[in-house]
């Protein structure tokens, strides 16, 4: 039997349902939420927010496709001239001034993994693989790019970058993860342990030395992990 949809009305139904019992039978927020998912016909909560759809009448979720061709990739990987740097951004990485926000343009998570992992590929088509670290790549790839899947809530999570915002964006300021709704993503810690570049890295897709602008084949097993991360959410 096909198990129900919920609507995001119900999700928060759900959930004030499990804010009340465990207030009332001490129990941690996360069982509740367990509880409640049980009693649904599913063994946690994470699979019952899978079986979450849009509100009726919603509009069609954005689709935001990468495009660059690999001589385009070719040039983005090299270091930025001189002559083009009119300021140095406070961040201190060149790239984040010739660089976009694309946060908001994902339709959802799925689509901020494809967009990632047309990226990579893209990449590794480009016969001299080295991103310098003054280069427009180098700044995508640390604000486009799929880091880690940050706990946002009642067990959920959302695609992080390597500067620990919704992936996507730029901004330098404190962003509250649960607002982001259109990334959230509802993994179990299996699911997040095996995409994980290493068994005790936790949901962490790379890590400083395995970095996918640090080599080729960096690069090779980082998408290898995007691909089946993705794979997960199409479940």
């Amino acid at each position: 039997m096909a198990k129900k949809a919920f609507s995001p009305a119900e999700i928060q139904q759900l959930k004030l349902q499990a804010k009340f019992n465990s207030r009332n039978n001490d129990v941690s927020r996360t069982t509740a939420l367990d509880e409640i998912a049980n009693a649904h016909g599913f063994s946690s909560w994470a699979l019952l927010i899978k079986h979450a759809g849009p509100e009726e009448g919603a509009p069609a979720r954005k689709y935001f496709q990468f495009r660059r061709t690999v001589e385009e990739m070719r040039r983005s990987i090299r270091r930025i001239e001189l002559s083009r740097i009119e300021s140095y951004p406070k961040t201190g990485q060149v790239g984040d001034a010739f660089i976009t926000e694309i946060c908001h343009e994902f339709g959802d998570a799925a689509n901020a993994f494809d967009f990632a992992i047309s990226y990579m590929r893209c990449v590794l088509q480009v016969p001299r693989f080295s991103i310098h670290v003054s280069s427009e790549a180098y700044a995508e790839m640390r604000r486009w790019l799929p880091y880690q899947l940050a706990e946002a809530g009642d067990g959920v999570q959302i695609p992080v970058n390597r500067r620990y915002k919704p992936i996507g964006l730029l901004t330098e300021e404190r962003a509250e993860y649960e607002e982001y709704e259109h990334l959230k993503v509802a993994l179990s810690k299996e699911d997040l342990l095996a995409i994980a570049h290493r068994p005790t890295s936790g949901s962490y897709l790379f890590g400083d030395a395995s970095a996918p602008w640090r080599s080729r084949e960096n690069a090779v097993r980082y998408l290898a992990r995007l691909e089946q991360a993705r794979g997960m959410l199409a479940r």
